[in-house]
């Protein structure tokens, strides 16, 4: 009678181990897998389901295709150009040539201090857009490492479950051969 228990016991064990390995490895593949688990059996059951069409009459697949696209252009151009006059004209007199040079260099200087501005103003965004994309960045990285942890974490514990009682199962199994008959 011990021996009926104890091999029942063991194998209740092993039976409940590969039932919690398998679970998380199925867990696992159902996370991060792509494609059939199996291809081969997958090609098997393709066959097979081909098979039993052509024996019922049906003899085509339907097949549906289904999806989305889309496109984004985006074109930016910029120009400036800056009109300037010829030199001061020789015919004026002295004092009127300086003051047509003084005009020229306050033109000058308020087209340096607009190209400053425009240049503060596209720094500004550059730095804007780069900041935003590493807060992106860190955010779509802690998620993953979150989701990696969750995933690892979860399954491996399962795993470990699943082992250490399919190691008790194979000792339960094994203690009948050694009692005496």
């Amino acid at each position: 009678m011990l021996k009926i228990l104890l091999t029942a016991g063991g194998l209740l064990f092993s039976v409940v181990g590969i039932y919690c390995a398998a679970t998380a490895y199925f867990a696992t593949y159902r996370e991060h897998g792509a494609g059939p688990m199996w291809p081969a059996v997958e090609r098997l059951l393709t066959k097979a389901k081909h098979w039993a069409r052509r024996l019922v009459g049906r003899t085509h697949d339907v097949t549906v295709h289904a999806g989305v696209a889309e496109a984004r252009v985006g074109v930016g151009i910029e120009a400036t150009a800056v009109v300037t006059r010829g030199p001061a004209p020789a015919e004026l007199p002295l004092d009127e040539q300086l003051r047509w040079i003084e005009r020229r260099i306050e033109l000058v200087e308020l087209q340096a201090a607009q190209d400053r501005e425009q240049h503060a103003n596209e720094s500004r965004a550059l730095r804007a857009s780069i900041e935003a994309a590493e807060r992106l960045m860190r955010e779509v990285d802690q998620a993953h490492r979150e989701l990696t942890q969750s995933v690892a974490v979860g399954t491996v514990r399962r795993q470990i479950v699943g082992l250490a009682l399919v190691g008790v199962g194979t000792f339960l199994l094994a203690i009948p051969g050694f009692l005496p008959a």
